[in-house]
């Protein structure tokens, strides 16, 4: 945990000396109240953005995010990709039950016949293909289009998809003679304050977000159970949903693209 948040700062102090290198071809002098407005002529309402968010590589999320400049204070961005083990999870929840974290209470197995599991212990399953999507409209309150600052509200959905080792019958241990199928659908409504760096070719973008994450489980769910040669372990798929609070720290690097009007 001391080294991802050593790494968090890191990152946050190196994208502010990226910000205060910021190509000045591409801000404006504006003072929204009591300034004079920049000329509609000096901005160019069809800039864009390809991005890709270094920081999702850890949840295990790989694809792209897309920008278009939708007038002189407002954004539309789009992303999708795929969706794989989260090395992020299976980090912060190593040596750990998580089922605290969600206040699971098995739904199969009664509270004297359960047994613990670690919802991200990857040495006991596999991580499959999933996808997310992610759309945010985005608000610029000190330049125009998407340079400097901004607020957005961001929704997002993803699909984890696994493969559980089954349980051995005889003792709490895992085996992959048989295999459990899991899936894990994650909803984001996230609150987001960023800030934007724009240059002649590349772009820069670091943010903060809260707000509400749900999660709908697909898990496996172990338990006990007592048979004419004593206890035994049985394994199933259970279903249950949570919601908790979302915070998150997004760094995406990316190309810029502008179309001169005439």
């Amino acid at each position: 945990m001391k080294k991802l948040i050593s790494l968090i700062v890191c990152l946050v102090g190196f994208t502010g000396s990226l910000f205060s290198q910021t190509d000045s071809a591409f801000h404006t002098s504006v003072v929204f109240i009591g300034g004079e407005p920049l000329s509609k002529k000096n901005v160019s309402h069809d800039r864009q953005c390809v991005k890709v968010d270094i920081l999702d590589f850890f949840a295990g999320m790989y694809g792209l995010v897309y920008q278009r400049e939708m007038g002189e204070v407002f954004s539309f961005e789009i992303g999708a990709g795929l969706t794989g083990k989260n090395n992020l999870k299976a980090l912060l929840n190593s040596g750990a039950d998580p089922i605290d974290e969600y206040r699971y209470v098995s739904p199969y197995w009664n509270e004297d016949a359960d047994e613990q599991d670690n919802f991200y212990d990857y040495q006991t399953r596999v991580g499959k293909l999933g996808y997310y999507f992610t759309v945010m409209p985005q608000f610029y309150y000190t330049e125009y289009g998407i340079d400097g600052n901004y607020v957005g509200l961001k929704f997002e959905s993803r699909r984890y998809n696994s493969e559980a080792n089954d349980v051995d019958p005889l003792e709490f241990k895992f085996t992959s003679s048989n295999t459990l199928t899991e899936r894990e659908s994650n909803s984001l409504f996230v609150f987001t304050w960023g800030t934007q760096a724009v240059n002649s070719k590349t772009v820069v973008d670091f943010s903060l977000g809260a707000g509400i994450q749900q999660f709908n489980f697909n898990k496996r769910d172990v338990g006990r159970i007592t048979t004419v040669n004593g206890t035994e372990y049985r394994a199933v798929v259970s279903k249950f949903k949570r919601s908790k609070f979302y915070f998150e720290l997004n760094l995406k690097f990316g190309l810029y693209f502008e179309k001169h009007k005439k």
